[in-house]
């Protein structure tokens, strides 16, 4: 009677789910996030936040990949843009370490509070980024901001929602593209935009 290798088993169940989670990041890059010509369009990347193996390193290179690659603030350019950024479920006071944290690196970004006591202010956070103020992405701190400002935006929006189990954002706009993606890790994330 032979044996079976169990290494090698548990090895090509690995490889076949790697593959198949490898493919799926791609098709999704390719469906949703490859562009030649990116146009100067409002984009918001809702994230959930893991509660389970959170890592804030990850996090902070995943923001710095979204702001990397959908922002244009090139004097040249005639419509610059940043994107905006909600984390879903991040602590308070995560949320506070995050944003000392991003904003001790020279990382720039605005959160709708224009200082210390005052209210959100939609038309703080929608200013327009560009070569001369840097702002490289815009943070949302609280989920029902993200309503007030596709209210008040007047350009073409884009929602991208990325969550763990359930979608936690249902979009009612008729003229916002609203896409969904599940993900396990915030490096899936990362290897999809």
């Amino acid at each position: 009677m032979k044996k079976i290798n169990f290494k090698r088993v548990l090895f090509n169940e690995w490889f076949i789910t790697y593959k198949g989670e490898a493919k799926l990041f791609t098709e999704l890059r390719t469906q949703y996030f490859t562009a030649f010509n990116i146009s100067p369009f409002e984009r918001f990347f809702i994230i959930e936040v893991p509660t389970i193996n959170y890592v804030r390193t990850e996090l902070k290179d995943l923001i710095f990949t979204i702001s990397k690659k959908w922002s244009k603030l090139s004097k040249r350019e005639q419509n610059p843009f940043c994107p905006y950024i909600y984390l879903h479920n991040i602590p308070y006071k995560e949320l506070l370490v995050l944003k000392k944290e991003l904003y001790s690196e020279g990382f720039i970004f605005i959160d709708g509070f224009d200082f210390d006591g005052a209210e959100f202010s939609v038309k703080s956070i929608c200013r327009t980024a560009n070569n001369e103020n840097s702002i490289r992405f815009k943070l949302l701190n609280k989920f029902e901001h993200i309503n007030l400002i596709l209210n008040e935006v007047k350009k073409t929006k884009e929602v991208y929602q990325f969550y763990c189990t359930n979608p936690f954002f249902n979009s009612s706009y008729i003229n916002v593209k609203h896409v969904q993606i599940q993900f396990s890790q915030l490096t899936d994330i990362k290897k999809i935009v």
